[in-house]
């Protein structure tokens, strides 16, 4: 019998013993004799990634072949979970290993779609396998007319539009576009729409919806520019000087500094 057991990230301390927000992801985990598989539920986010990612490298050194992760109850992913995917690939074939995703949720399967980055992995599920989610959260309008429709989460034209909300495919002609503020969002194509995430609907009641769930989360500057200066650093995976990193986010080094701070805490000033 496959043993089971769960890790369920604790919540994080400040250093002063004052407990944060709890974590909103969690991992089972089931060993097999050769490979694991991990079953990855909640919201993948910059604050919870990094546990995250621990647990994962932790469950894929430990395994005799590799990874099977299952991501079909994932109900939010941005670009720090994504980094964690491509860390973990990367590592499984430097140790002669693989990392196999087995199922992945519809914000799971649209983000590989729209970072183009699908084909790095071993995909064991159909595109027709990603199951409903909850819906996730979002402010703002109509895109300016000029902004390329994102079709089923993706920006092939080929591909039909799928609600965001109730996941239902709309009729050809019917969709409703807009946008919301998400200081998680970095745009791949156009740095000019990071922390502006696109949004497709079945109907103007659902983009209302998704609109107002975002709108209860708070828009960080802090973080936005947190997942810029990931992005860069994972494009450049031998490091950046800081000039470089300013010019590859389009950042100032106080807005990297306030980042930096924002994430890890006030740093102590050498003596």
């Amino acid at each position: 019998m496959t043993d089971h057991f769960d890790r369920e990230p604790a919540p994080p301390e400040d250093g002063t013993g004052a407990t944060l927000r709890p974590s909103t992801v969690a991992v089972t985990f089931e060993p097999g004799p050769r490979r694991i598989l991990a079953r990855v539920r909640g919201e993948i986010d910059m604050d919870d990634s990094p546990g995250l990612s621990e647990d994962l490298t932790a469950a894929l050194t430990s395994s005799r072949t590799g990874l099977d992760l299952d991501l079909s109850s994932v109900t939010f992913c941005d670009s720090s979970g994504l980094n964690v995917l491509l860390d973990l690939n990367r590592l499984a074939a430097g140790t002669d290993k693989t990392l196999a995703l087995t199922a992945a949720s519809r914000p799971v399967a649209r983000l590989l779609q729209l970072t183009d980055t699908q084909q790095l992995f071993t995909v064991r599920y159909s595109p027709d396998d990603t199951g409903p989610v909850p819906p996730v959260g979002a402010t703002t309008s109509t895109p300016p007319p000029d902004r390329p429709r994102r079709r089923g989460g993706g920006l092939s034209t080929d591909l039909p539009d799928v609600c965001d909300l109730c996941h239902a495919v709309a009729p050809e002609g019917t969709a409703v576009y807009g946008e919301a503020a998400d200081s998680s969002f970095v745009d791949p194509a156009d740095p000019g729409q990071d922390g502006r995430r696109p949004l497709l609907t079945c109907s103007p009641a659902h983009l209302t919806e998704l609109q107002q769930h975002y709108d209860r989360r708070p828009f960080d500057e802090a973080e936005l520019w947190a997942v810029k200066i990931d992005e860069a650093m994972h494009q450049h995976p031998l490091g950046l000087t800081i000039e470089a990193l300013c010019e590859a986010t389009g950042l100032t080094v106080s807005q990297i500094e306030t980042a930096a701070t924002s994430r890890h805490g006030p740093q102590p000033h050498p003596a």
